[in-house]
């Protein structure tokens, strides 16, 4: 069997309440934990199992720790083997991984704890649990559990925390450490959960004490899944490239079709399934980011995004609705968070002025609510194309006149006038053979 889940889910301590409810119903079974951090944990834990254990009546030709207890359970019966934190595909198989070192008896039962699907359907085949996220009422008494003055737990604030922790138990922990030592109201902690993604960082990255946790782990959410992270992109890139190319939109209804392509839709879909839609923790989304902020990797992958996104996002057309719509909540958040980074290199003119074009012609012919952000985006392209452009330049004459139509339709008639003047004496100083003046 195989626990599987997200890290910080609570696998460990659920493997352990199995174990105690087994000793329970079996008191004659024994049980054994092992963790597969590393090879040399899995040792040692091997080490100290032996030593606990009358191994005097059995043959030792082998001196390896791991070999001698693998022959040692596999002819001794009724025992329950627990192999937390098998997380690395390639230490726990091949000849030298662990997996070579697992007992196997019919009377013996072994659990795996992954943070990996794949992981665990190569260890346990169909025998697989996943770990479901907390419901709302046992995440309250978890947290509950966890505060120092349980008389100040404000239902409300809590109710709101725990949601905007998506009920995850490492980082409900971690929200009870950093209140209990700051003495802060619950209410204070979901101010700067709400905050900026600065604050964010500084709280998920934050470590604390976590007595059922290893010593040699780290209990900041965020560290937590950025080993996650490294042990994806050597195990699989494809994953780890979708992944990247995620942190830099929304982290909700991300669009199938909106993903960079790969090579393969066999690849595609060994990477992130068959799902039209997908969805990211909110938290995951962030430790996304600051892992590749610490490979020194985000300038490179925004720009990656913007131009990809630049591409495929549709110009205009109301045949094109359904897709725009899709897509433009990821572009506008997208845009908006690298937009001065970008403009600030000088680089990548083509995706600097087509896009926010493409956003703001959408905000511009799709919702009267949005006519003063359509007018902001169509300033900005303005003032990019009149800086790099001639004059009479299609593209900012294009851009100027869907300006002034934003101006006419949002009543400030003068401004349009003015402008659609200037577009007319642009055009006609253009041959009349010129495509503009075909066009018009």
């Amino acid at each position: 069997m195989a626990i599987v889940g997200l890290g910080g889910t609570g696998k460990t301590q659920i493997a352990l309440e199995f174990a105690y409810s087994v000793r329970k119903v079996e008191p004659d079974r024994s049980i054994f934990w092992l963790p597969a951090i590393s090879l040399e944990t899995f040792e040692q834990a091997c080490i100290a199992i032996l030593a606990l254990l009358d191994t005097q009546q059995i043959d030792q030709p082998s001196k390896n720790p791991k070999e001698l207890l693998k022959r040692l359970l596999s002819s001794h019966g009724k025992w329950l083997l627990i192999v937390d934190n098998a997380d690395n595909i390639k230490l726990m198989l091949g000849n030298e991984g662990i997996d070579a070192y697992l007992p196997r008896h019919e009377d013996g039962q072994i659990l795996f704890t992954t943070r990996y699907q794949e992981v665990a359907v190569v260890l346990a085949g169909s025998g697989i649990i996943e770990v479901e996220e907390m419901g709302e009422q046992e995440a309250f008494g978890f947290f509950e559990a966890s505060m120092v003055h349980k008389q100040a737990v404000d239902k409300t604030d809590t109710e709101t925390l725990l949601q905007e922790l998506n009920y995850l138990p490492l980082a409900i922990s971690q929200a009870a450490a950093y209140i209990n030592k700051n003495k802060i109201p619950v209410a204070e902690y979901v101010r700067l959960l709400k905050g900026t993604d600065d604050d964010l960082v500084g709280l998920m990255s934050r470590e604390f004490h976590d007595n059922t946790r290893y010593r040699s782990s780290s209990n900041a959410v965020a560290t937590t899944w950025i080993i996650s992270f490294q042990q994806m992109q050597a195990e699989n890139p494809d994953a780890a490239r979708l992944l990247e190319f995620m942190s830099c939109i929304e982290w909700k209804a991300i669009p199938r079709s909106l993903l960079p392509p790969l090579p393969t839709e066999e690849a595609m879909t060994n990477a992130i399934d068959r799902e039209e839609t997908y969805d990211m923790h909110r938290l995951v989304h962030l430790a996304t980011k600051i892992w590749i902020q610490q490979e020194g990797l985000l300038q490179k992958i925004q720009v990656h995004a913007l131009v990809h996104i630049s591409k495929i996002f549709p110009f205009g057309g109301f045949e094109n609705r359904e897709l725009w719509q899709k897509y433009m909540s990821h572009t506008v958040y997208m845009f908006q968070s690298q937009k001065h980074d970008l403009y600030a290199q000088g680089k990548h003119f083509e995706a600097l002025w087509k896009l926010p074009w493409k956003i703001g012609w959408c905000h511009h012919h799709d919702s009267r609510d949005m006519q003063a952000e359509a007018m902001l985006l169509l300033e900005e392209v303005v003032a990019v194309l009149t800086a790099t452009s001639k004059k009479n330049d299609s593209r900012l004459l294009g851009s100027q006149y869907e300006l002034a139509s934003a101006y006419l339709d949002h009543g400030r008639a003068e401004q349009a006038v003015k402008l659609f003047r200037h577009v007319v004496d642009m055009r006609e100083e253009l041959p009349k053979n010129h495509p503009d003046n075909m066009d018009n």
